[in-house]
């Protein structure tokens, strides 16, 4: 299982046992700590445990060791460390005390509500440009584009609409 099939499955654990406001945030482009913390908090402090005991079965469902755990006791702030995957499960008020969404709000929100999956999608885009040595010439570009940015359509007029676009704006220099 993949690290990011592994995200999935703890956010869908967590939300079958009804994690409240569940926040997945992709810290791999920011942070070598790990590639994602989910954070999530429960209702009371039985609801807390019951949410990380949830988490263990499905990571060890998964064949995921947790490296560290820490907080077990007292239902307040409990962290499951499983090297790419850092969960944190809170009470209300610690949760809103500490605020990690602000602390990593340079990682990227992972939006869990659409279902799709994450794919790296490469494309060719012919880019024209104006070399003032040689003239005009179109130059074949392929681009590795990340998870989160979706084309329209891989039809010509994509393509030729953006390479328009970056015509226009080299024209303009």
């Amino acid at each position: 299982m993949t690290t990011y099939e592994q995200m999935k499955a703890v956010y869908k654990a967590l939300s079958e046992k009804q994690g409240r406001d569940i926040t997945v945030i992709d810290i791999s482009d920011i942070s070598t700590l790990a590639d994602y913390f989910i954070i999530t908090h429960g209702s009371n402090t039985p609801h807390v445990d019951s949410l990380v005991e949830c988490v263990q079965e499905t990571m060890a469902k998964a064949g995921a060791q947790c490296r560290s755990q820490e907080g077990l006791r007292g239902g307040r702030w409990v962290l499951l460390d499983y090297g790419d995957i850092v969960v944190n499960v809170f009470s209300k008020e610690d949760r809103l005390w500490y605020d990690l969404e602000r602390i990593w709000r340079d990682g990227r929100i992972v939006d869990m509500s659409s279902g799709e999956t994450e794919q790296e999608t490469t494309t060719t885009l012919l880019v024209y440009h104006n070399n003032l040595s040689s003239g005009a010439t179109d130059t074949e570009v392929t681009v590795k584009l990340p998870d989160n940015v979706k084309l329209k359509s891989a039809e010509a007029d994509t393509t030729t609409s953006f390479a328009n676009s970056v015509r226009s704006k080299q024209n303009t220099i």
